[in-house]
């Protein structure tokens, strides 16, 4: 008797350290497949080739990571080990079997794992690995067969459980796992705690910005689109400012001039992430708001380059904190195993980088963000609301966790925004459930549009060119779209990289009015600006302003006329490396060129555009007026002088020589006079 326990007991630690060991060498080959896959990668190119110095406020994350993912697969070969006992001791069956059971069960579990993980995130490195080998059909048939195997086996080990604790005869175990079925449903199910909504005369603001979203391919904009019923619906009941341009196509830029009605020339925001110390943000929207009772949120499910704070004047900010661990744990954080958690209440707590985080694409579902901004919104409870929000998916690399990248980037653009769309619906319906509609000022914009170098995405093409005296000899050289052989004139890639780029700075711009008080509907054609929207949110809400770049659209909302009176509008470049001037972008380039430019905060671990590289970037910046149909630009050529380009957009036809008739047929001058006093000394030299 005492030998053959002995000898049981030899067999369960053989048992248990071959399940460790089996599950370590699981991890070894996962590490050796992400290092594969994903190359150098960032951490390991900031810290070994880059030199780049990360103190222990910004390591702490990733070293937690480390630890919560041994302890994760600890777990799982303690977990495996736990099953198999137990299952064995419900069946009696011997330790030799017993052995046999958790071997078999262990590798069932790990294909699981890596099964589910092919089906749920597609883009992961081990669901392309899955896919050369097996068929996706194989793959789900196979997934449900293991389940079911698992199933059993963890069925015997709630009996073990039973019979172990409990004894007794069939049907009190039957009915102890009924019991214990009904406590586990009782203590999912979540009460709604939420705080009463108070009634206020105040209307609520809520801005719905959309990333990268051209209105060409919206359906209302244009008729042969038809995957944006959602919006097109709310659409045709807004305001809508067909011809929006953006101040700079890059998110924190727009929605910084958003918030504050200026251009980034006013607000001192031309670049993104740039550092908030020295800015002047006291007349925000959400300052103003703040101090009129609102409450104000913002919340994005990207914050990579958009760092709105809490300095913009919210009370709340949602999304993923932004730091560098957001590019390095949404980056290497691929393991089939955590993936399998990231999208559950323990994954937001275990993966707060990846967590509803749109940037780490592999493992972002569309719906989980809408679920977090449902649990926010029920517990804010205060009217008042300024309710400002940015969707990501149009923005590239425009896949998600069920969406496979693909090389056509254009079709999956449109897909994205199909998606989108029934997030927006999703979201539409949250704020209708919490009331926040019954008075309210809506505003939908996206901050900027998107190219994807195609042929007709710039304003300019060599057969429409009017070569005068003064004209560059080599003015296709200087103004080429893009760096490479592989170029096309008149085509454009990215956004925030080419004023001439009409999709890239053209903007969705819609207002509504919810509850009594009701908008215009339809379209108001002229040119207008996203720093009108401050004024004009202000006006609607009779609450005073200092003035602002902007102007108040609000007799166009609720009015008859129908074209906004001719007005200069301005639109500038940001800092454009090569690895995003294309349309097939890596964000692993984009951020080894930018360590010169973007400083690491050692405290918060943000991202921030040095002060010297802006210096640096200023006099590379592209610099354009638009008025009516016509686009005068400024390019700066490798030796930071400018080059004068004059458009009629409605002829397409152009110039780089302002001396001809077709310059002295424009209206040249104003725009001269306006674009030099606009931005002063940046662009003085050329007139010198």
């Amino acid at each position: 008797m005492i030998l053959a326990r002995s000898r049981h007991r030899k067999k369960d630690t053989s048992l248990f350290l071959w399940l460790l060991l089996l599950t370590a060498l699981f991890v070894v080959w996962q590490t050796g497949v992400l290092l594969c896959a994903k190359g150098e990668g960032i951490f390991a190119g900031l810290l070994l080739d880059h030199r780049v110095k990360l103190s222990m406020t910004i390591l702490w994350p990733d070293i937690f990571y480390l630890c919560i993912q041994f302890l994760l697969y600890f777990l799982f070969a303690v977990t495996t080990w736990g099953v198999t006992r137990l299952a064995a001791f419900f069946l009696n069956i011997s330790t030799d079997r017993a052995f046999y059971l958790g071997i078999l069960f262990w590798c069932a579990s790990v294909l699981a794992v890596l099964f589910a993980n092919q089906l749920l995130y597609v883009n992961s490195s081990f669901s392309d690995l899955m896919f050369d080998v097996i068929p996706l059909i194989v793959a789900k048939s196979s997934l449900i067969v293991l389940l079911g195997m698992i199933g059993i086996v963890i069925s015997f080990a709630v009996l073990g459980i039973i019979k172990f604790v409990l004894g007794g005869s069939w049907a009190l175990k039957i009915w102890s796992v009924i019991i214990i079925g009904i406590l586990m449903a009782i203590s999912f199910h979540q009460t709604d705690r939420s705080t009463p909504i108070i009634n206020s005369k105040q209307p609520n603001v809520i801005i719905i910005g959309i990333d990268a979203l051209r209105p060409d391919h919206v359906g209302y904009y244009n008729a042969q689109v038809r995957n944006t019923p959602h919006l097109d619906a709310f659409l045709k009941k807004s305001t809508n400012f067909t011809e929006s341009i953006t101040p700079l196509a890059r998110t924190f830029v727009a929605w910084s001039s958003i918030l504050t009605g200026l251009y980034p020339k006013h607000d001192g925001i031309r670049f993104n992430l740039v550092a908030q110390d020295n800015l002047h943000l006291s007349d925000t929207l959400g300052n103003i708001l703040q101090r009129q009772g609102y409450y104000t949120v913002y919340g994005s499910d990207d914050m990579r380059f958009s760092n709105i704070s809490k300095s913009f004047g919210f009370d709340q900010i949602i999304g993923v904190k932004p730091s560098i661990n957001d590019f390095i744990l949404g980056e290497f954080n691929d393991f089939p195993l955590s993936n399998l958690l990231i999208n559950t209440k323990l994954g937001s707590f275990l993966y707060p980088d990846n967590f509803a985080n749109r940037a780490a694409f592999v493992t972002y579902e569309p719906k989980i963000f809408i679920h977090v901004l449902r649990k926010k919104i029920k517990h804010i409870g205060r009217r008042p609301l300024f309710l400002a929000v940015h969707f990501c998916l149009p923005h590239y690399p425009y896949d998600w966790a069920s969406e496979r990248e693909r090389e056509d980037t254009f079709s999956m653009y449109h897909d994205a925004i199909s998606q989108m769309d029934q997030q927006f619906q999703d979201y539409m319906t949250v704020l209708r459930d919490n009331h926040l509609l019954d008075n309210a000022i809506v505003v939908v914009l996206s901050d900027h549009g998107e190219a994807f170098g195609l042929s007709g995405e710039r304003m300019i093409a060599e057969k429409n060119y009017i070569k005068g005296s003064r004209s560059h000899r080599d003015i296709f050289k200087q103004v080429s779209a893009l760096i490479g052989a592989e170029s096309i004139f008149d085509s454009s890639s990215g956004h925030g990289t080419d004023v001439l780029s009409y999709q890239q700075y053209n903007n969705v711009l819609a207002f509504r009015r919810f509850g009594a008080r009701k908008n215009k509907r339809g379209n108001i054609s002229g040119q207008v600006s996203l720093v009108d929207i401050k004024p004009t949110v202000l006006s609607w809400l009779g609450i005073s302003f200092a003035s602002a770049d902007g102007e108040s659209l609000l007799p166009f909302i609720q009015s008859v006329q129908n074209r906004v009176k001719p007005r200069m509008i301005f639109a500038e470049t940001e800092f454009t490396p090569t690895a995003i001037r294309t349309h097939d972008i890596s964000v692993k380039n984009v951020v080894f060129q930018s360590l010169d430019v973007f400083g690491i905060d050692q405290k918060t671990g943000h991202l921030i555009f040095k002060k010297s590289a802006v210096k640096k970037f200023l006099p590379q910046k592209q610099r354009a007026v638009y008025y009516k149909n016509w686009v005068l630009a400024f390019y700066p050529d490798e030796h930071e002088n400018l080059i004068p380009l004059l458009i009629d957009r409605q002829t397409g036809q152009w110039t780089d020589d302002l001396t001809i008739s077709f310059a002295r047929q424009s209206p040249l001058s104003q725009m001269l006079f306006a674009i030099k006093r606009f931005y002063g000394a940046e662009i003085t030299r050329y007139f010198i």
